[in-house]
């Protein structure tokens, strides 16, 4: 039998400032992505507006004029999402996608809806917990995070989802 936690995939938090050419990157503030073993990604993104919904993808992502676009960037080319909206929190929605490229196939979003209470303690503790990686290979396992909580997010949200893609699920080794 194995022993140890069951679920210790590795995890990277950054934020996305620091992806960002520095022209546009204060726009960026309060995103964060988390990376789960190398492969999937959850963005977490402060509330956006959202008419249209499902945000498209702007004609030039390199051109962002504000926090809102920045986060409606994101939410238009993510693969998992949690975000705040008080009359969603606790549900998760699939969310078609346009191509990331001309002629490419669709993808679909899943977005993981938590409260506006419970967006400020998660964002503070993601810019405190994206500290202890100084590089973008920097990894450590979900256990180390346990009782945080984007690893309650995590665990009892994303990584239980109905909607989680089977190869995610699979190179999370379950």
């Amino acid at each position: 039998m194995k022993t140890g936690y069951p679920h210790d995939f590795r995890v990277h938090i950054r934020s996305e400032v620091l992806d960002q050419p520095s022209d546009i990157a204060g726009h960026f503030d309060g995103i964060f992505r988390v990376i789960l073993n190398h492969l999937p990604s959850v963005h977490v993104v402060p509330p956006f507006e959202r008419e249209p919904w499902p945000p498209a993808l702007p004609a030039n992502i390199e051109v962002v004029h504000s926090p809102d676009e920045a986060r409606r960037l994101i939410v238009s080319m993510a693969e998992y999402l949690v975000t705040a909206d008080n009359a969603r929190a606790g549900t998760e929605e699939v969310v078609a996608q346009a191509p990331l490229s001309p002629g490419g196939p669709p993808a679909n979003a899943v977005v993981f809806y938590i409260s506006r209470r419970e967006l400020e303690p998660l964002l503070a503790e993601l810019d405190e917990l994206s500290d202890r990686f100084s590089g973008v290979n920097d990894t450590i396992p979900i256990s180390t995070i346990a009782s945080s909580r984007i690893a309650q997010i995590l665990l009892s949200r994303v990584v239980a989802s109905p909607n989680i893609r089977p190869e995610d699920l699979r190179s999370l080794g379950r």
